[in-house]
């Protein structure tokens, strides 16, 4: 809103506030500005019959436009005011909402996770209404009291994000959170944007977990994986490669190719892969990080600073799947025209042995057995667990 705009109230919209959940609940989330807003515009509700100019609110709140738009924001997202355009009358519309009951705000995932990171979660437990034990309910339902010649209807079950499930699934799984505050509300954004029910998210949340841990950012990736435009075609054994890189966890992965020359896992070998992890890099897109490094460097161990690179190129290429990955090995890290020259001079490819089809193999019958060897011990993995 510009303060040469002009806004009108939706008609017979009237409100009575629950002036305390505004404030128990409400006021810690979104901040005085955005309460004060609401309070204008429930005062100043006149049942739609006029146009009131936006400048006019902006100076009876002493709010700048940025304050105005932060505040309407919240209440947005808050879910105590909807705001519309109206292009033909160049006007906006608002449509006041009731703020929660205490029950209903704190049985929102998003709602209570706001509002323990403003007061606490001891502070929040204590405002939640509990019956005490040993109660039998008497109510009624409608169609028993009401009863009309309908056949009774099957309560449809809401299949929006459901904390409790959620966390009663994690703790059978052996799963936790790392900040459980902001990964509920990172949950609950993943479930609202792209249409999750708690089953669905809950999936996505143990395929993409690391050592027993949720990370939303590595759901984001996984939910946000597209077939990136390749030019270039993979050859059978890299189909089967990639076939590998889709199932097996990186730390596996590591290890079975460090068995075949008998070398055992690095502790600094384990940090670097909660780096990889950290950075948001799916399982796959660090599988084929971890099988061109250890053929660029040509050693049993990684080499910290050439994967951190990788990583740091994969990350910001955006690179979310295995396809992704060996196709930029193969194609996107080839040098420029510009730099044809120096190219020619290159003794080595700057792709795996493994995933170029022009390169010449010139390597000895000792080494040709252990690449076989570890095709094979990796392709024998992946039709066990089929």
């Amino acid at each position: 809103m510009k303060p040469t705009d002009r806004f009108s109230y939706l008609a017979h919209n009237w409100l009575s506030p629950n002036h305390q959940s505004l404030h128990r609940l409400y006021l810690p989330v979104m901040g005085q500005k955005a309460l004060g807003l609401y309070y204008y515009f429930v005062t100043f509700f006149d049942d739609g019959r006029s146009q009131w100019s936006v400048s006019h609110l902006l100076d009876q709140l002493q709010l700048t436009p940025q304050e105005l738009t932060q505040a309407l924001d919240r209440l947005m997202a808050i879910k105590l005011l909807d705001l519309y355009q109206d292009s033909e009358k160049e006007a906006y519309l608002v449509h006041l909402k009731e703020p929660l009951p205490t029950e209903d705000f704190l049985k929102n995932a998003a709602f209570r996770a706001l509002l323990e990171k403003a007061l606490g979660g001891q502070a929040v437990s204590s405002l939640q209404v509990k019956l005490p034990t040993g109660l039998t309910k008497l109510t009624k339902s409608f169609s028993a009291v009401f009863s009309t010649s309908l056949e009774p209807q099957l309560e449809v079950k809401q299949t929006a994000f459901d904390l409790e499930h959620f966390k009663k699934r994690m703790f059978n799984d052996g799963l936790r959170f790392e900040k459980e505050q902001d990964d509920i509300l990172a949950l609950y954004e993943l479930a609202e944007r792209f249409n999750l029910d708690w089953l669905s998210l809950y999936r996505l949340a143990k395929e993409t977990s690391y050592q027993g841990m949720i990370y939303p950012k590595r759901i984001w990736a996984k939910k946000t994986q597209q077939d990136q435009k390749l030019t270039g075609e993979f050859s059978q054994e890299e189909k089967e490669m990639l076939q590998v890189f889709k199932v097996t966890t990186p730390r596996d992965l590591l290890e079975q190719l460090k068995k075949i020359y008998k070398a055992s896992l690095l502790d600094s070998e384990r940090h670097l892969l909660d780096e990889l992890v950290a950075k948001n890099l799916l399982d796959e897109v660090i599988n084929v990080i971890i099988m061109y490094s250890l053929k660029k460097t040509n050693s049993t161990n990684l080499n910290r600073n050439y994967v951190l690179k990788l990583a740091n190129d994969f990350a910001y290429k955006k690179i979310n799947s295995a396809e992704a990955a060996l196709m930029y090995l193969k194609i996107g890290m080839k040098p420029s025209s510009q730099s044809k020259v120096s190219a020619k001079k290159m003794t080595k490819p700057n792709i795996p042995q493994w995933s170029n089809q022009d390169y010449q193999n010139q390597t000895s019958d000792e080494e040709k057995a252990r690449l076989k060897n570890i095709k094979q011990d990796l392709l024998a993995q992946l039709r066990k667990e089929d």
